[in-house]
């Protein structure tokens, strides 16, 4: 009896946080708490809190939840209250790379570009501050050039309010109906049933957080470049060598891959391994790669039998496919033998390593000899700077239709741009 009044008690509690809340977004906030709440503890686990961001079409970085979960625990029994919550979610909802614009919409009516932001000498605004909608449709037509937002998707994700902070800002310019694509390419409405060899693949590198695999993961990427380096512990890392950015372990990045994969798309998922590591490392990658990713991971058939097949080398027939890229070891019987890639701190290759490669990095040596024997399942990498004077040779158009190319950013770029792949596209 008691129990059942302890949770009829926890039931009308979480009931109340409507009627409390005049805050539209702190609303939503409490409804998914609710919804959390099964057990009615009024108080969430932290694997409860990442699936209410979910909810919210928000998709935290696993290890930013690591990060702040602990400072929002105030009790430090594993679990947060609503109010400790709410504090959680706004950690991991910050944009700061926005919140100099917000404020200085906030605080100025005049017009100003982004492109000439700076960061700001006044005060921080309080977090009660809040932006007119009347303001953020101003800061939409100037910046945008949209004229006219749909009122109806404002209301969906403002939840009815008439006013903005800083979250439902950062927000509203994340939001997919913001983005630069027509509605019309939001469906697939090609033809998928292609060698996968015929399709642009949008590819991320140098991604330095476990949350930038996810965020690319949601916004389409469908090739995801993975250095992978010795770490302590005998655990591989993650890592843009000789760079600062954050070593990550790779088993992490696995997971994330894994969650996140097929979350906006069915089409194959394609993991380009740069493999830097020795070889007790090399089990270690294959180890994480066939039992996190399961039967997700689609290898090549064994020796001798056929590969070639067009469907089952298409988007189609790789649905919900994760495809290993990299180096393989040659041998006397295997069809995929090639020489080894040169440039790399390992020789050989892992063979639980090489026999998990559906795609194959092959070096170019000529357009003739590599047309005269690319098949489906191989790449070749060039430059960004290589692919742009090669790209209109009529031998690389026949090539791209046999094989894949691989076009990554030149080592010129210091600062991580992107390069243009319009003259790409039209090869």
């Amino acid at each position: 009896m008691g129990n059942t009044h302890s949770a009829t008690n926890g039931v009308l509690q979480r009931s109340s946080l409507y009627n409390q809340c005049q805050d539209p977004f702190i609303r939503r906030l409490a409804r998914q708490f609710a919804v959390q709440d099964r057990a009615a503890l009024g108080a969430l686990s932290q694997d409860q809190v990442v699936d209410a961001m979910k909810k919210l079409k928000q998709y935290p970085d696993p290890e930013a939840v690591e990060r702040h979960f602990p400072s929002a625990d105030l009790d430090h029994d594993g679990r947060v209250k609503f109010d400790e919550f709410v504090t959680l979610v706004h950690l991991l909802m910050r944009h700061p790379e926005l919140q100099h614009i917000f404020e200085r919409y906030l605080h100025s009516g005049k017009r100003r570009r982004i492109a000439v932001f700076h960061r700001l000498s006044c005060s921080r605004p309080k977090p009660t501050e809040k932006m007119p909608l009347e303001l953020f449709c101003s800061f939409v037509d100037r910046e945008q050039g949209e004229k006219k937002l749909d009122g109806n998707w404002l209301q969906e994700v403002l939840g009815g309010g008439t006013v903005i902070d800083s979250l439902s800002f950062g927000h509203l310019l994340c939001h997919s109906r913001n983005g630069w694509t027509r509605p019309l390419h939001s469906t697939t409405w090609q033809d998928m049933t292609r060698p996968l060899c015929y399709y642009w693949i949008l590819a991320h590198h140098n991604l330095d957080d476990c949350g930038a695999y996810a965020q690319a993961l949601l916004q389409g990427a469908r090739c995801l470049q993975i250095d992978c380096w010795d770490g302590f512990d005998g655990e591989p890392v993650v890592w843009h060598g000789y760079t600062m950015q954050t070593k990550l372990l790779f088993r992490d990045v696995v997971r994330t891959i894994a969650t996140y994969a097929f979350q906006t798309s069915p089409y194959p998922v394609i993991l380009s391994l740069d493999v830097r590591c020795g070889l007790a490392q090399q089990e270690r990658l294959a180890f994480y790669l066939t039992t996190i990713l399961g039967e997700r991971l689609k290898t090549l058939p064994e020796p001798g039998l056929p590969v070639n097949n067009a469907w089952e080398n298409s988007p189609e027939g790789l649905k919900w496919c994760v495809l290993v890229k990299g180096r393989v070891n040659p041998t006397t019987t295997d069809p995929r033998n090639h020489e080894p890639m040169e440039d790399t701190l390992s020789p050989t290759l892992a063979p639980t390593l090489s026999a998990l490669t559906w795609m194959e990095s092959v070096e170019i040596h000529s357009f003739e000899e590599r047309l005269a024997t690319a098949r489906p399942s191989e790449v070749t990498s060039l430059s960004d700077e290589a692919a742009l004077t090669f790209s209109q040779l009529p031998l690389v158009v026949q090539l791209n239709a046999r094989c894949f190319t691989h076009v990554y950013p030149s080592n010129a770029r210091i600062d991580n741009t992107n390069y243009n792949p319009m003259p790409m596209y039209s090869a």
